[in-house]
């Protein structure tokens, strides 16, 4: 009974060892590694267009939606 019972203990202090290391050794840093690119005037002010019954639909000049045929409008 007494091997068993050290057993037990021993597998119970390697599971929590092992539940530490696992939560703690593996974040991410919450700073992104690369610093963000910054936006020219030239892009930041590029006028985008986009379907009214299709949103997801964004061209850089006006034209016409390719699913349903609708004038493209400038997207706000």
């Amino acid at each position: 009974m007494k091997v068993t019972h050290k057993l037990a203990m021993i597998a119970a202090v390697a599971l929590l060892a092992i539940a530490a290391v696992n939560g703690t050794g593996c974040k991410q840093s919450s700073t992104p590694s690369t610093p963000p690119q910054q936006t020219t005037n030239a892009t930041a002010t590029t006028i985008q267009y986009t379907c009214p019954m299709h949103p997801e639909v964004v061209q850089d000049k006006p034209g016409k939606c390719p699913k349903c045929g609708m004038d493209l409008v400038e997207k706000k």
